[in-house]
C-alpha cells in the first residue's frame, strides 16, 4: 500500500487557482468566438489570425500579472 503525501491548499492559493482558470476559460472562448465569426464569413482569415494573436497576447499578460502577484505574497516562515 502506497502512502500518498498531499499537499493542501490554502485559500489564497485556492482563489490564485481558480483566477488563473478563469482566464485560460476566457482565453477559450474568445478563441471560438472568433472560430464562428470565421465560419459565419464575418471576418477573414487574415483578421482571425490577428485576434487570436491578440487573444494570446492578453492572456499572456493576465498570467504574468498572476504569478507577479503570487510572488510578491509573503511566505510563512517557520518557527
Amino acid at each position: 500500500m502506497e502512502i500518498k503525501n498531499t499537499e493542501f491548499k490554502t485559500e489564497d492559493q485556492k482563489k490564485q487557482d481558480e483566477t488563473i482558470r478563469k482566464i485560460v476559460l476566457s482565453h477559450c472562448v474568445a478563441c471560438h468566438q472568433q472560430l464562428d465569426l470565421l465560419q459565419l464569413r464575418l471576418i477573414n482569415f487574415d483578421d482571425l489570425i490577428k485576434g487570436v494573436i491578440d487573444t494570446i497576447k492578453t492572456t499572456k499578460n493576465l498570467l504574468d500579472q498572476q504569478e507577479i502577484i503570487k510572488d510578491e505574497k509573503p511566505k510563512l516562515k517557520k518557527v
